[in-house]
């Protein structure tokens, strides 16, 4: 069995102090605080409130969050009619576009500035619907050259690192070229959310904290393991006819635990491999795997990259959240690359576990004004851990 613990005392130790701390402090009023108290509270005080618009709705708080990184900004919408000397079109003579229209320049090379708010930092691969010919691209001091086909075509652009908050990409049409939009993409980041998913009306429950605090902080890992694992093995169920690997037997690359397993032909693979699981929260994952590299995510999130060796092996990939139901384990295999078992170890996940690590009374609590003021200094001094 593989043990996977993070140990971080002084960590644990100032969690602990500051919580004790909130709790001498309790009232005995129940404020009827709601989940959207603590989304907007983790938001503010985690420093991601850069990320959001001028006018922030429920929507916005749970999208930051949640730490989906993919954006698309249709360039009709995020363009300066002000400044930009091109023309909305929407008639599809060059091919298929997305969003109400696309934007034609002139016969002369024409500037487009198209800005829009990013909502979380990280290194974006950049990517653009163009057409007719070569573009420019600038935005944060980096320039791109780019060569588009006579219909609309994704292109890739490059890689950029940007700030969470308001950003402006500079393109400059060839003479007679159109732009469609562009999209940032960046593996997404570990979700933060009660088990039941945000509900922002909902009052806020102690379990909602706790369960949020132990992925802001990644203090599952420290919580004990429950006894028995949950065991998948990868090829029962597994429809060939969706993907361009295989079930096989062979075991000269180290022996299967059920006899046979999911391999990879001559070209790299996309798996998606369903979980059913019938209690959320935390797991501690390992992989039977081989091959190199291989990318895991979880529910299109918590993306990992693993340098598997050329037999199968047990990779732990760390503790994630599940969710009660079908949760998507996403793979790429490369060429040759397989996977035989997915083992989920659950994590201890009572209340008087999550109370004992996090420095809680376990037992009936209120939320108050004064104690959510303790938690968000705590917040304040510890940060994400994403």
């Amino acid at each position: 069995m593989i043990h996977f613990k993070i140990v971080r005392p002084l960590h644990v130790f100032l969690l602990a102090l500051v919580f004790s701390l909130a709790s001498a402090h309790l009232a005995l009023a129940n404020e009827k605080l709601t989940q959207r108290d603590w989304m907007v509270t983790l938001v503010d005080t985690l420093g991601l409130s850069f990320g959001l618009p001028d006018e922030p709705q429920d929507p916005d708080y749970i999208n930051l969050l949640f730490g989906t990184r993919s954006f698309r900004f249709e360039a009709e919408t995020v363009y300066s009619p002000e400044e930009d000397e091109v023309s909305t079109m929407t008639f599809n003579n060059f091919g298929a576009f997305s969003g109400e229209g696309w934007l034609q320049g002139l016969n002369v090379p024409s500037d487009v500035h198209l800005r829009f708010v990013l909502p979380l930092a990280g290194t974006y691969q950049l990517y653009a619907a163009v057409r007719n010919g070569e573009h420019d691209f600038n935005i944060e001091q980096e320039q791109w050259h780019v060569k588009s086909e006579e219909r609309f075509t994704r292109v890739n652009i490059g890689e950029v690192t940007l700030s969470a908050g308001p950003q402006e990409v500079l393109v400059t049409l060839a003479p007679g070229g159109a732009i469609d939009y562009i999209e940032l993409l960046a593996p997404a980041l570990k979700p933060i959310m009660p088990r039941a998913g945000w509900d922002p009306d909902e009052i806020l429950q102690w379990e909602d904290i706790e369960t949020t605090l132990l992925q802001v902080f990644d203090l599952a890992g420290m919580l004990p393991f429950q006894q028995a694992p949950e065991v998948f093995e990868v090829e029962s169920g597994f429809s060939q006819e969706e993907s361009n690997a295989s079930v096989v037997d062979i075991a000269h690359f180290g022996s299967p635990s059920g006899g046979k397993w999911v391999r990879a032909s001559s070209e790299k693979t996309e798996l998606t491999i369903p979980i059913d699981l019938r209690q959320n929260g935390f797991y501690l994952v390992t992989l039977r795997i081989m091959g190199q590299p291989i990318r895991v995510s979880l529910n299109n999130h918590s993306t990992t990259f693993i340098q598997a060796e050329q037999y199968l092996e047990d990779y732990p990939l760390g503790v994630l959240y599940f969710y009660s139901g079908i949760n998507n384990l996403q793979l790429s295999l490369p060429i040759g690359g397989g996977i035989d078992q997915i083992t989920l170890m659950p994590i201890e996940h009572s209340e008087e576990t999550v109370a004992t690590l996090l420095g809680f009374t376990a037992g009936e609590r209120n939320m108050t004004e004064q104690l959510f003021n303790h938690l968000t200094n705590l917040l304040a001094a510890f940060g994400d851990s994403r």
